[in-house]
């Protein structure tokens, strides 16, 4: 027992200590990089540029490290921007050919206390350690207090005990104009700090854009030659950073060909398309392609039909939770229905004439995954000797969904009931859908459209 006391107190002592440890800012070898972008102006500002200090000085009787700053307003020059020296938690600066130091930085201080610097008064609003990725981080939130400042407003910011200030080293108070952002801290191989990208996409959320995630489909036809099964896939393979933002690419992929097809972008729970930013504005136009968080229940969407002189009338009917053997899948159950050509419905009941258009969040429209949608049912929206069926969707290596899971409607009976009888060369197919020589002896595999189980 006393021995577990002895341990609990030890361990006490040390994370105290750990945590009172003061870091120093002014450190030989220690590297910054800066962000400095604009998305509305990037012919000005868009680069990024860096902070070094190298090199020792004596100036006015106070043992210096020197600054330098490279590619400031995307110069690629390297300018040595004056020294730093550092007392009693407290950081000064000397500008080139000036022997009068200024204060920039006071972590010798507490919640509440005011610091005076040499053009700013701060208060600090809050202290305290926390997780920075892996990196553990002591950050002071500051407020300014304006004095005779021309804009006469307040601006919160940030100082990293050790590193110095999240917007620009210097120009901390992020003004109107100061578009700078930290990116990076560390010294001599040890990161101090990262920038933590914010997760875009709602907690929880099953997201699409997933490195490797791929839909499978089967492109079933008849030319003069007979019966077709053609396996294909899009694959999300890779990304590109477009404008400072990061787009993982959607890949088309069959045994003959493979191309780009389109960008991917998420946020919250909505899903867009874009193009590859080759465009007068140089950067990706997005569209909306699937909007997962909607919950407006009873309200009808209606356009012009293409598939028949009449209006496709759309309504949200019911949002639940799907359970596909370990995971848990948003289901959007949307019901659609024709009407006379130019007649709005205020509602659909579900019946006769109706047919269900259902999303998976994560995988896309059941009848179609991530192409374009197409609700199942329709009646005139498949050809019978030209069709393509959604079979599987993958992340990995693991199936994560299949188009006829419980609960799921797989092809309707009523365009199954259309497609024309298969000849006599049965073709086989894995739920990834490559053909197969014969149907396996032990497993999942699909025929004519449907899955089948081999035991």
């Amino acid at each position: 027992m006393n021995k577990t006391i002895l341990l609990l107190l030890t361990l006490f002592v040390q994370t105290a200590a750990a945590e009172t440890e003061y870091r120093p800012l002014v450190e030989e070898g220690k590297h910054w990089m800066y962000d400095d972008f604009l998305s509305a102006r990037p012919a000005m500002y868009d680069y990024y540029y860096y902070y070094d200090l190298k090199g020792d000085t004596l100036i006015a009787g106070k043992q210096c490290l020197k600054m330098y700053i490279e590619n400031r307003f995307g110069s690629k020059a390297v300018e040595y921007r004056g020294s730093l020296y550092e007392e009693n938690k407290k950081v000064y600066f000397f500008q080139p050919n000036k022997d009068t130091a200024e204060l920039i930085y006071d972590f010798d201080c507490a919640v509440g206390d005011t610091i005076h610097l040499h053009n700013e008064n701060i208060i600090v609003k809050d202290i305290k350690t926390e997780n920075n990725g892996n990196i553990p981080i002591k950050k002071y939130s500051l407020q300014n207090i304006p004095t005779n400042r021309e804009y006469g407003e307040t601006y919160n910011f940030t100082w990293i005990e050790g590193v110095g200030a999240t917007k620009d080293f210097f120009a901390m108070i992020p003004l109107p104009g100061n578009y700078n952002t930290l990116q990076s801290c560390e010294c001599k191989g040890e990161k101090l700090y990262q920038i933590i990208e914010p997760e875009l996409t709602e907690k929880g959320y099953h997201k699409m854009g997933i490195e490797g995630k791929r839909w499978n489909y089967i492109h079933y036809y008849i030319d003069d030659s007979g019966e077709h099964c053609k396996p294909y896939s899009y694959v999300v393979k890779g990304d590109t950073v477009i404008k400072r933002t990061k787009y993982p690419k959607l890949i088309y992929q069959d045994y003959e060909r493979e191309y780009d097809v389109c960008l991917l972008y998420e946020v919250e729970r909505s899903v867009y398309k874009c193009d590859f930013g080759n465009n007068s504005f140089h950067q990706p136009i997005a569209s909306l392609y699937f909007n997962f968080g909607r919950e407006d229940f009873g309200r009808v969407y209606s356009w012009e039909s293409k598939q028949k002189p009449a209006n496709t009338n759309w309504m949200v009917y019911d949002v639940d939770t799907i359970q596909v053997d370990n995971h848990s899948f948003r289901r959007i159950i949307c019901l659609q229905k024709y009407s006379e050509k130019g007649q709005r419905l205020s509602t659909i009941v579900d019946g006769e004439d109706v047919w269900h258009d259902i999303w998976i969040e994560g995988i896309g429209s059941v009848s179609s995954g991530i192409e374009e949608q197409r609700p199942a049912s329709e009646p005139q929206n498949m050809n019978a000797n030209d069709c393509t069926y959604f079979v599987s969707c993958y992340e990995g290596d693991e199936c994560i969904f299949m188009s006829d899971n419980p609960n799921i409607p797989n092809i309707p009976d009523n365009i199954r009931t259309i497609r024309p009888s298969v000849s006599d060369k049965i073709q086989f197919f894995d739920l990834q859908g490559c053909r197969l020589s014969r149907i396996p002896e032990k497993g999942m595999y699909i025929k004519d459209g449907k899955k089948y189980v081999q035991k």
